[in-house]
């Protein structure tokens, strides 16, 4: 068995965007979160955290080896 070499461009940036778009879902999920609890409470206190769990998940399957 040989060991896998340095990531290719093409890798790195499918990587990167993978962290883009989980730190978008994170943040969109706070947004969605407090914002609604702002205006009194709805849908978005379930959803804000849903985004928000789901970005950290992809952040934390991303750092698995």
């Amino acid at each position: 068995m040989t060991e896998p070499g340095p990531p290719t461009p093409l890798e790195r940036a499918y990587r990167g965007g993978i962290v883009v778009f989980a730190l978008l879902m994170c943040g969109l999920g706070v947004t969605m979160t407090v914002v609604t609890a702002w205006r009194g409470g709805g849908l978005g206190l379930v959803l804000g955290p849903l985004f928000l769990v789901a970005g950290a998940g992809r952040l934390w399957l991303l750092r698995r080896p």
